[in-house]
């Protein structure tokens, strides 16, 4: 016997040691890597950031980046608003989690007494996005088709949009504190600020919101829960009402354009 015959079975028998050793420890730190991918899914900060870097890119490819990340940056004004105004109440307000092309949302484990306490969470919102839209009025310089003056514009649409009176956009959460009628003046309108817009997803959020009101029509409500006093009423609806002349007034002050910027 040879000692080439003795050596290749040993040298065989080593690689195979070094390649099971590799194999192990790849093995361990992949489920290592498994569990803290669960645990940073499960997080609900890396949630709300990862949702946001991901709407983010996706705004940045279609519409360019610095429009993309612009708007996302008035979405989230305008969640904080909602995030406030729920502290401000005593209630726990989690991360808000942004959705490509729908928006944002954020999803309470603990949820407003009455109608009156909902009203004024809804509100919170478009107060502070209609506020961020005026700081990228200011920043635009009063120049129609800049970028933040374009932003200025989108950002007054967005909030003029969210407060249509139809649940669950904060304007149909707002006047259920004053008469749940009146989402049938927003079911109409909202069909009209779809058709509009001219896009798809115009169409879907429409379709969308659409969706969500005929479920909580359908829900059992505690009539209890709408029992707001008359003062009540009338200031929330005349917070309503300045709400939305107050956006629509800063979209024809905005004008708006193109939306491609890189």
């Amino acid at each position: 016997m040879s000692s080439s015959e003795i050596e290749a079975p040993s040298l065989w028998r080593r690689l195979r040691r070094w390649w099971s050793a590799w194999l192990a420890a790849a093995v361990g730190l992949a489920a290592k890597a498994k569990t803290l991918l669960l645990v940073l899914v499960k997080a609900k900060l890396f949630l709300s950031f990862g949702s946001l870097l991901l709407s983010s890119f996706i705004y940045g490819l279609a519409f360019g980046w610095a429009f993309g990340v612009g708007f996302i940056a008035l979405l989230f004004v305008h969640e904080m608003g909602h995030v406030l105004a729920l502290r401000s109440r005593g209630m726990k307000a989690p991360a808000p989690v942004f959705i490509p092309f729908v928006g944002a949302a954020i999803f309470l484990s603990q949820h407003p007494r009455s109608a009156s306490e909902e009203a004024y969470v809804a509100a919170g919102g478009p107060v502070l996005g209609f506020l961020g839209s005026v700081l990228a009025l200011v920043l635009s310089g009063g120049g129609r088709g800049s970028l933040f003056g374009t932003l200025a514009y989108f950002g007054f649409f967005l909030q003029a949009f969210n407060l249509v009176p139809i649940s669950p956009l904060d304007g149909g959460r707002m006047v259920a504190a004053v008469d749940r009628r009146l989402w049938w003046v927003g079911l109409p309108l909202l069909g009209v600020v779809v058709l509009l817009t001219h896009s798809a997803m115009g169409i879907l959020i429409g379709l969308l919101v659409a969706y969500q009101f005929f479920l909580r029509l359908r829900g059992k409500e505690d009539p209890a829960y709408f029992d707001v006093p008359p003062r009540q009423r009338l200031l929330t609806l005349t917070v309503w009402v300045v709400l939305l002349a107050l956006s629509l007034g800063g979209m024809a002050l905005a004008g708006g354009s193109g939306t491609s910027w890189t």
